[in-house]
């Protein structure tokens, strides 16, 4: 943003704001764009009689000059005092409290998934555990031999049950795989390939299929394909609690398992540590034997060695096992055989043991790094879901077995030993918690959007105000601006990816795959450029595309990005309500929400009264309790199943939660329809077109400046080359070298490269015509069509990049712009950026003479680190994306770089002769 801020100087200068049509930015070019347009909105009209481009200059000079006192909009510089507060409104604290906040932040931001995850997730799996399994599983603990403990753990609850449901599911999802490879069932055509260019072109999405069915049997298999993967993980979590558990010994006592189990069942129940404890008899102890009996399992006569035989040091029987001792392992044990193996030291917890491991792991793959190229990302995307995998494991194992022992979650750490009081006033509070979080989801778990659009509109617009897209549009001196985003959850049946682009502006939003929507008129500029800006959003979602690796999107939960609205048909209720709503916030998903929100909100109430209930031993309570938990379980499933759903209309209001939508990325799922939904989540814009040429193509603009500032420090020009493979297999437009059409228009970018001293390349434009498409009839001039006018079969474009001339190489820094020398009421010293000339520089307050030339200009957050040690990182003009903290001096920098590189640009860009070379004159239109 700062280098095409000098290029906007550089046009202010030229006089040429007024003639600009067209205004695209992408990623952080949205800053100096939503900047500009907050001055333009916020600066009185030019009066009668006075110059307009002077108008203009002045409203360039207070948006450079505001922007760089406050680059670091994050954490802003402290040069003028850290506790004075700034009467521009960039902040509401002094910039002293900028670094703590953000610190904050991301803690907020990194704990609330971790605590979302366990209230919602991890605690209602675990009672569920708890409720149906927890009986066999403590059961299974204290069998007299490990064959009748799998044996119990097999066929005192509902494995058996579970695991022949799951073996049901996995053969449905393969037939399911086998019908979607059929002829009928495969994507259906989606017309022919010239009447889809045409409808492409003219930004209109192609018209949907009428055979639903491949989308109905797509969401069918990939909802099934997702509830099985959650059961497996179930059942895999029970028997690594369960293998884990039978392996240690008694945590906090000097016992085996056999001898606490004795203790324990000659007491009736009673923890042998805890001598007041008394039974402990709850639905999750109680079952009904084979003779029908309501009673706790350890009066069941297999139990009785304990009573009658002498203790585990005498000669065992074996009980009242059915196994025949000849059969062998079953599936179960050897599933949990690799987790059966005696821990680390006595008494120490599957976490804590399997954390020291993976620690390992990760230390020696990140020694080995040298060696074998990724090894390190791969470990550490591994790590993630087996830490996940683990907590689950280990919290399931404290839960169920911590009744029975007593023992703490993390017997190396002393970390929570079981008690049962404390854990139902947790269980309760879990569950209230999860209801709030469910009810704000997208307020909580989005605060790191909200953080960054607060900081781009409180560091950026003019008093930190924000503005609409609607005050844009009522703005005759503001340029048509469009900002290009992605959109990450959703795509066309037959995509390859679900990474759509989209424009907004302040007529419409959309594309020509999704289609358009009017723009809302009080949509938030600041809002929708912190989600053109989201780079940390379009690195996770675009690039990893892995579940082991979303784990970490998922976790961090660093969202830049959000969710917009695009809506074709309004709600009437949803409409009334928000009128009456404050502007600002009438783009709240808690309407949309709300039937969503009521279900699940209903279900947990339903589930903390199946809790209270299972506290109770009497019997037709715990039936009670048993029917309100499946009913809550099977809600849940069906809720989730529907998700997938969301094409067909009456099903749509459950893709309006972002908890589910957020649920949908994290399985790697991404919806799929013919048009999309009407709550989208959009993030970084270049992700597929860095440079926004494309938009200005579609619109066959002749002239075309492009200021590039992507991280290029070799000239390699990736995202133009991208940019103009992207135009020619859209059918948009081919490109060629206006001095020499037979050369290849790669040699261009070629030469530029080699040839530092070129500041700005020229390219030309051969917008694509088919003749025997309606658009390629008109735009010869046909005479049948005389209102349809005529648009430009060629066009050029100029591009201006961040690169330091051999010119500049050694030259000092000069001082910070001001707004005297952007409008020109004095000009700079002559001998600016040339080598050899020194300058004195305030930073921090402190006045001293030195030379640092523009080569050696590193550091972040402030100017002081340019002068204390702290001048390091990537060498200007090529900051890393990471860095976004510049220091007012750097952008003054690349301010001064981009209006010193853009005067050839702009000198041909505003030119008022006919673009070309002679030859293109003889040419044919």
């Amino acid at each position: 943003a700062a280098f095409q801020a000098g290029v906007l100087w550089r046009l202010a200068q030229a006089g040429c704001l007024r003639n600009v049509e067209h205004w695209v930015s992408v990623s952080g070019g949205c800053f100096i764009t939503s900047a500009f347009a907050s001055q333009l909105v916020a600066a009185e009209r030019p009066a009668d009689g006075e110059d307009v481009e002077c108008w203009y200059k002045r409203i360039v000079g207070r948006t450079i000059c505001r922007m760089q006192r406050n680059a670091g909009y994050w954490v802003r510089d402290c040069a003028d005092g850290p506790f004075k507060m700034r009467e521009d409104g960039s902040g509401t604290l002094p910039p002293i409290f900028d670094l703590p906040m953000l610190v904050g932040l991301v803690l907020f931001t990194i704990i609330v998934n971790p605590v979302t995850h366990l209230v919602v997730y991890l605690v209602p799996i675990a009672e569920c555990v708890n409720y149906f399994m927890g009986t066999a599983m403590r059961a299974a603990y204290c069998a007299p031999n490990e064959e009748q403990a799998w044996e119990i753990f097999e066929r005192w609850g509902p494995l058996r049950d579970w695991l022949d449901n799951l073996m049901k599911m996995v053969l449905v999802l393969f037939f399911v795989w086998l019908v979607g490879k059929l002829p009928p069932c495969r994507k259906p055509p989606t017309g022919s390939r010239q009447e889809a260019q045409w409808e492409e072109r003219e930004g209109r999405p192609t018209r949907p299929s009428h055979r639903q069915g491949f989308l109905y049997l797509l969401s069918f298999r990939a909802a099934l394909a997702r509830i099985v993967t959650v059961f497996s993980i179930t059942i895999l979590v029970l028997c690594i609690s369960m293998s884990t558990e039978l392996a240690d010994l008694k945590p906090g006592l000097s016992v085996s398992r056999l001898e606490f189990c004795e203790v324990f069942v000659r007491n009736n129940g009673a923890h042998p540590s805890v001598p007041n404890q008394g039974e402990t008899q709850d639905c999750g102890n109680m079952r009904v034997d084979k003779n029908g009996n309501w009673g706790p399992w350890w009066e069941d006569p297999i139990f009785d060695v304990y009573r009658y035989h002498g203790g585990v040091n005498s000669d065992m029987p074996s009980g009242n096992s059915t196994q025949n001792q000849d059969q062998g392992p079953s599936l179960l044990q050897l599933f949990a055989w690799p987790f059966k193996k005696r821990m680390i030291w006595s008494g120490s917890s599957l976490f804590v043991t399997m954390v020291f491991f993976l620690l390992a792991v990760i230390v020696g793959a990140l020694v080995l790094s040298p060696l074998f190229k990724g090894l390190f990302v791969t470990c550490l995307s591994f790590l993630g879901p087996a830490i996940g995998l683990l907590l689950v494991a280990s919290f399931v194992q404290y839960r169920v077995f911590g009744p029975l022992t007593g023992q703490y979650y993390s017997e190396a750490l002393g970390l929570w030993p079981f008690n049962a009081e404390y854990y139902l006033s947790f269980h309760l509070g879990s569950l209230i918690l999860a209801f709030i979080l469910m009810v704000f989801y997208h307020s909580i778990h989005f605060a790191s959007h909200y953080y960054y659009s607060r900081t781009i509109r409180l560091a950026y617009f003019e008093k930190g105000t924000d503005i609409s897209w609607s005050d844009l549009k009522r703005n005759p001196f503001c340029p048509f601006m469009l900002q290009t985003l992605t959109v990450c959850d959703w795509k066309r049946p037959g995509d390859k990816d679900g990474v759509t682009e989209i424009s907004i502006s302040s007529l419409h939003t959309g594309s020509a795959k999704t289609g358009f929507v009017a723009t809302p008129p009080w949509r938030s500029i600041a809002r929708c450029t912190a989600m053109a800006a989201a780079a940390l959003d379009a690195v996770f979602l675009a690039t990893f595309e892995r579940l082991r690796e979303r784990f970490w999107n998922e976790f961090l939960n660093l969202r830049m990005g959000d969710y917009i609205l695009f809506e074709r048909f309004r709600n009437p209720f949803v409409e009334r309500c928000k009128s009456l709503n404050p502007i600002r916030r009438r783009e709240s998903f808690i309407l949309y929400e709300f039937p969503l929100v009521a279900i699940c909100g209903g279900t947990y109430i339903v589930f903390i009264a199946a809790g209270f209930l299972a506290q109770s031993a009497d019997i037709d309570t715990c039936y009670s309790a048993y029917r309100l938990y499946v009913g809550s379980l099977y809600t849940i499933i069906i809720v989730f199943f529907c998700s997938f759903f969301g094409f067909v209309p009456v099903l749509e209001f459950f893709l309006h939660s972002p908890m589910i939508r957020q649920l949908h990325m994290l399985m790697r799922y991404i919806h799929v329809s013919e048009t999309p939904p009407s709550m989208l989540f959009v993030s970084d814009g270049g992700v597929r077109d860095c440079t926004g040429v494309l938009q200005l193509m579609r619109r066959r603009c002749e002239r075309i400046l492009l200021a590039l500032a992507g991280a290029d420090s070799d000239d390699d020009l990736l995202v133009l080359r991208l940019m103009m493979r992207a135009a020619v297999e859209q059918k948009i437009s081919s490109f060629y070298d206006p001095k020499d059409p037979r050369r290849d228009v790669s040699a261009v970018l070629d030469d530029f490269k080699r040839d530092k001293t070129q500041t700005c390349m020229h390219l030309g434009i051969r917008y694509t015509m088919d003749d025997d498409t309606p658009e390629g009839r008109f735009d010869v001039g046909d005479a049948a069509r005389p209102d349809v006018p005529r648009r430009p079969r060629t066009g050029h474009l100029i591009v201006v990049k961040n690169r330091l001339p051999p010119e500049c190489q050694g030259a000092p820094v000069e001082p910070l712009l001001t707004m005297e020398e952007v409008t020109g009421e004095f000009a700079a010293e002559p001998g600016g950026m040339r080598a050899g000339s020194t300058h004195r520089s305030t930073m921090c307050g402190l006045r001293e003479e030195r030379e640092l030339s523009l080569d050696e200009l590193g550091g972040c957050c402030c100017n002081c680190c340019h002068t204390h040690m702290c001048n390091i990182g990537p060498r200007f003009p090529h900051a890393s994306n990471a860095n976004q903290c510049l220091t007012p001096l750097w952008f003054s920098s690349l301010c001064r770089l981009g209006h010193k590189l853009s005067e050839d640009a702009v000198r041909i860009f505003a030119s008022s002769e006919t673009f070309g070379e002679e030859w293109e004159e003889f040419v044919q239109p």
